[in-house]
């Protein structure tokens, strides 16, 4: 067997193997949702068209059986199903502003509480703290970036962790300077598409539709940005800084409901498109089929009750090999293709096998905070010319200029702060950052906001993966106290440790 025709072998059986799995997951997760769907509905005040897209879902798999032996019906549920899909997408961008601003909400609160927590540390103030090694990490954090664009985003990280201490003008001339290099190669559709991503960052709530779904998130969250924490006391910040752990806990729980739902869609999308029947499915484990049936009336049931426990270990026995398949083809897959050189080669059934592959892998895997931030690029899109882009960022930075004004002092400085951090900062390179960083530190209004600096970037570090320190250092010779020239406690509970996305 020449390679192609391997290639084309692996491929089939890793469609028809991640096609079963996908109608397997689909029946796994319909359990799922007659035992604990409703309750979340009923707990967390789902809107109807979320409900409904789920309705759909159920009627689908109740008439799947049905569905995939008409190729008419099949091919309509299809573009059903891709409509579904866009349908939750959108929501979901709703729903996604709201970390975007508690994220804002909640960093100003937690810069409050580290603050209060390092004054009242009497250990603090005899800290040592090697500033001169803290820059070195600074700067070879930076150089160790594997490209520009990484470049640029760890600079923007950084900037982030400095209070803002520059004039309204030099703020926004880095922006669109920054802006203008960024997108100097980019269609008018992917500016407007970035520069919008960009505006959800710092300013969600001026989003078209923010407050639609889950409403009292929306208000919970505008109440808090019209907070004034130094009036609030040490008891009265410590619980807001709970309040906001539970609401990102239940944008956790929605998170999930939604990408359960994603998942859900994406099986019915790989199972219309192959349109395998229930018992093409079924041919290497007739067990299959039988599951199909038992679950499409566990589900028909509008009560919530009980049903057979074991139908959920027999789903499992099942999945469990299907996966470790499915890994195995993949590898196999992944070595195969290493043998190829010229794919032009190539049949043009074998194109359309590998291609199908890639669909049916991309829709299995597919999570909605990737789907979100993916632009759907247009057949024949050019660049935008250097004049069409300068409109852009100049009706961008107006909105935001305007969007800033409206906010009270303390959250404007944390919305600022977001948004720069966000952008491929490419007006600044490494001197220019360690500058700026060397001054928010040497002109801090206190010895406690130049440690929350220290701790912020020290957080970063330690989300990229960058070794500051290592055991190996501890009899260096250098003389320096390596163990104190950083003073970030990664589990000191400081406050600006939370998980957004």
């Amino acid at each position: 067997m020449n390679t192609e025709e391997k290639l084309v072998s692996l491929s089939e059986k890793y469609i028809f193997n991640e096609t079963v799995a996908s109608l397997l997951l689909l029946l796994n997760s319909a359990l799922e949702q007659k035992s604990e769907g409703r309750k979340f509905e009923e707990n967390y005040n789902v809107s109807e068209d979320l409900k409904e897209i789920r309705r759909k879902i159920k009627n689908y798999i109740l008439s799947m059986d049905t569905v995939l032996l008409d190729g008419e019906v099949r091919k309509n549920a299809l573009e059903e199903c891709i409509k579904m899909k866009k349908q939750l997408v959108s929501i979901y961008k709703i729903i996604y502003r709201y970390f975007a601003k508690l994220n804002v909400v909640a960093t100003m609160v937690s810069d409050e509480v580290a603050v209060r927590k390092y004054k009242e540390d009497s250990n603090v103030k005899d800290k040592k703290i090697e500033l001169s090694l803290f820059y070195r990490d600074c700067v070879e954090f930076l150089q160790s970036s594997e490209s520009e664009n990484e470049l640029m985003h760890h600079i923007g990280e950084l900037f982030e962790c400095v209070p803002l201490k520059m004039t309204r003008e030099k703020y926004f001339a880095i922006m669109e300077k920054s802006l203008l290099e960024a997108f100097k190669d980019a269609s008018k559709g992917e500016i407007e598409f970035s520069l919008e991503f960009f505006a959800n960052t710092c300013a969600p709530e001026f989003s078209e539709g923010y407050g639609k779904y889950f409403p009292e998130i929306a208000d919970f969250l505008k109440e808090r940005s019209a907070l004034k924490l130094s009036e609030l006391s040490d008891e009265e910040l410590s619980e807001e800084f709970e309040s906001e752990n539970e609401i990102l806990d239940t944008l956790n729980k929605i998170e999930d409901y939604c990408q359960l739902m994603l998942s859900d869609i994406n099986a019915l999308v790989i199972l219309f498109y192959m349109g395998y029947s229930i018992e093409e499915m079924s041919e290497e484990n007739y067990g299959y089929t039988d599951i199909y049936y038992k679950i499409c009336e566990v589900i028909k049931e509008d009560e919530e009750g009980a049903f057979d426990e074991t139908l959920n270990e027999m789903l499992d026995d099942y999945i469990e090999p299907l996966l470790d398949k499915a890994n195995a083809l993949n590898e196999d897959i992944m070595k195969t293709l290493k043998k190829v050189n010229d794919f032009s080669k190539f049949s043009d059934d074998t194109l359309k096998t590998l291609s199908t592959e890639g669909f049916i892998r991309s829709c299995f895997y597919e999570e909605l905070n990737t789907e979100i931030f993916n632009y759907d690029e247009k057949e024949g899109e050019t660049p935008a010319t250097e004049t069409e882009l300068k409109a852009e960022i100049s009706k961008f930075t107006k909105h935001i200029k305007e969007y800033f004004l409206s906010l009270p002092n303390s959250i404007r400085r944390s919305a600022v702060r977001k948004l720069i951090g966000s952008l491929p900062l490419a007006a600044l390179d490494v001197h220019g950052l360690m500058d700026y960083i060397k001054d928010g530190i040497d002109n801090a209004n206190s010895f406690e906001e130049s440690l929350l600096i220290i701790d912020k970037v020290g957080a970063v570090f330690a989300a990229n993966g960058f070794d500051y320190y290592t055991e190996e250092d501890d009899d260096c010779g250098c003389g320096h106290d390596h163990h104190d020239h950083h003073h970030h406690d990664h589990h000191c509970d400081c406050g600006h440790d939370h998980d957004f996305h």
